[in-house]
């Protein structure tokens, strides 16, 4: 009896640990996620403050950021350009 209680006592050690850690985890998450937020709107008002045509790519040639301009000057809309490849324009 005496092994049973020790190992429900162990049990409900682990769950409180893990429901510790599952919560820090979103909290961190949830942190993370206002702060890239904050970045890309930042990031997005630089872009669109810019008087020069903007088209910003990654490594993998897909399109990550455009303004307004250089969507027009392609004449697609900018919504549906983030995220293509440029080799498909």
């Amino acid at each position: 009896m005496r092994k049973d209680s020790k190992l429900n006592e162990i049990q409900q050690d682990a769950q409180r640990v893990a429901e510790a850690i599952s919560s820090s985890l979103e909290l961190e998450t949830e942190i993370v996620d206002e702060g890239l937020t904050i970045v890309s709107n930042q990031l997005r008002t630089i872009i669109e403050s810019i008087d020069n045509r903007i088209l910003a790519v990654d490594n993998r040639g897909t399109i990550t950021h455009c303004d307004q301009i250089g969507a027009n000057l392609i004449r697609r809309n900018r919504c549906d350009i983030i995220g293509m490849r440029i080799s498909k324009i």
